[in-house]
């Protein structure tokens, strides 16, 4: 079996990580951006309204989203992402009303349908085989540099008070070194945050008489990089001490796959947002066949 694969209900296409579902019984889902109502960049699934698509459109949206799943919209969790490295617990916070300035959400009960608005940028997804408890980032270069990622690991073991070898772990689709050039600012962070496997997720672009360069050594001569995403999310990670084949990755580049995803880079700015969600199979039961209408 793939470690995700693409499913449809309602009209609507969803990836889904199977490790996740069989090991922890929790689904890690990520949208596409197909079977909506938006037109325009934001064609069609779009789920928000903060590019200037308009708000009815980004509500029924929402909607045939919620139908599709049978999610109870009052179930679900989201935070105001702000490409930092805070973590919240769900407390009383509903989706569209938000917990403000933080880019990741931890719930120890996994009661909750957790969620966090993607254009470009990893939702990595953390679960543990026989606890309910969930968490799910949204880890831009930004967080990820500056330390969600490890952040959202510690702080699980330490929560529920178990090994990080329990652990697994998903990473959504987002943007990968094919699309994404970036310049020295982004590159040293990833040097100094990944440190000797800094080449795994960083390629140097070299100007033309560079010759052969390591990622570090290009800072100096200005040369670019392209930087994939995932992979230094999965650095991350096993750096944290999750074991590697208990780590899946979803592939596809959101900036590649104009057909499938919207894309802050590809598109300018102007364009749509997927949703990465996370519950528990449990909650997925409960809400089975629950009217939201």
């Amino acid at each position: 079996m793939e470690a995700w694969s693409r499913i449809a209900k309602n009209g609507l296409d969803f990836w889904i990580c199977n490790p996740l579902l069989e090991h922890c019984g929790a689904e890690a889902l990520f949208t596409t951006r197909k079977g909506g109502t938006s037109i325009g960049p934001w064609d069609s699934l779009n789920v928000s309204a903060k590019t200037g698509d308009r708000v009815a459109d980004v509500n029924a949206n929402l909607q045939a989203l919620m139908t599709a799943l049978s999610i109870d919209p009052g179930s679900v969790r989201g935070v105001q992402q702000v490409h930092g490295v805070e973590i919240v617990n769900p407390g009383a916070e509903v989706y569209p009303t938000v917990s403000p300035g933080a880019d990741a959400i931890f719930d120890r009960e996994g009661r909750h349908v957790l969620v966090t608005v993607h254009g470009d940028c990893a939702p990595v997804y953390l679960a543990a085989a026989g606890n309910p408890a969930l968490l799910l980032m949204h880890a831009g270069w930004r967080g990820t540099a500056a330390g969600i990622t490890r952040r959202g690991v510690a702080l699980f073991t330490r929560e529920i008070n178990c090994s990080v070898k329990d652990l697994y772990a998903a990473i959504g689709p987002c943007i990968h070194e094919c699309c994404y050039e970036v310049g020295t600012e982004v590159a040293q962070a990833f040097a100094d945050c990944l440190g000797n496997r800094c080449r795994e997720a960083l390629q140097v672009v070299p100007t033309p008489a560079a010759g052969a360069r390591t990622a570090l050594t290009a800072q100096a001569a200005g040369d670019k990089h392209r930087l994939n995403l995932a992979r230094a999310n999965r650095v991350i990670l096993e750096q944290a001490g999750i074991a590697p084949e208990r780590i899946f990755e979803n592939r596809l580049c959101t900036a590649c796959h104009g057909s499938d995803f919207f894309s802050h880079r590809r598109d300018g700015g102007q364009t749509g947002r997927m949703m990465a969600i996370l519950r528990r199979t449990e909650v997925s039961k409960r809400e089975e066949g629950r009217s939201l209408l």
